[in-house]
């Protein structure tokens, strides 16, 4: 059973947002490299940014990790 080697991701890197800023890094680590390509949904709030100042948008995307890569 294959399962048992499935990676989970071991941890998401804190993210602050310099005001202004277009990107900041986000790095993934997953516990081991998989031996397929493996896609992980990430989802990001706005933390204690506030809607009625419009400064901040929710996103979702997806990272690909290739067969041996984990991070």
């Amino acid at each position: 059973n294959d399962d048992a080697d499935a990676p989970s991701i071991a941890s998401v890197s804190n993210v602050t947002v310099t005001e202004g800023a277009e990107t900041d890094p986000i790095t993934v680590t997953l516990s081991n490299p998989s031996t397929t390509t493996t896609r992980v949904e990430i989802n990001i709030d706005g933390g204690t940014a506030t809607v009625g100042d419009n400064d901040y948008t929710d996103t979702t995307f997806w990272v690909r990790f290739d067969g041996g890569e984990w991070q």
